[in-house]
């Protein structure tokens, strides 16, 4: 089986999926250094923004499902490199 996206797709994907979070991470942290917490309060508020982030990231994909075409194919047993 081969599972396929094209380029531009894949692009976007890959955006939506790391930078969303890593931006959430990001401003947690930057809040955190502002409002000068603790290291238990950086890292509890930089958690929270990670899950932030990950969830504005699952709902813009969800909105979007149908921008994401992935081809499914089967491969030829005999072409397999590794059987």
């Amino acid at each position: 089986m081969q599972v396929q996206l094209e380029g531009a797709q894949l692009v976007r994907l890959s955006l939506f999926l790391y930078t969303l979070p890593l931006a959430g991470l990001l401003a947690a942290t930057l809040l955190a250094l502002w409002l000068d917490l603790g290291e238990g309060g950086s890292a509890l508020l930089a958690t929270l923004g990670l899950g932030v982030g990950l969830a504005l990231a699952r709902g813009a994909l969800q909105r979007r499902q149908d921008a994401f075409r992935i081809a499914v194919s089967a491969r030829n047993p005999a072409e397999d490199p590794f059987p």
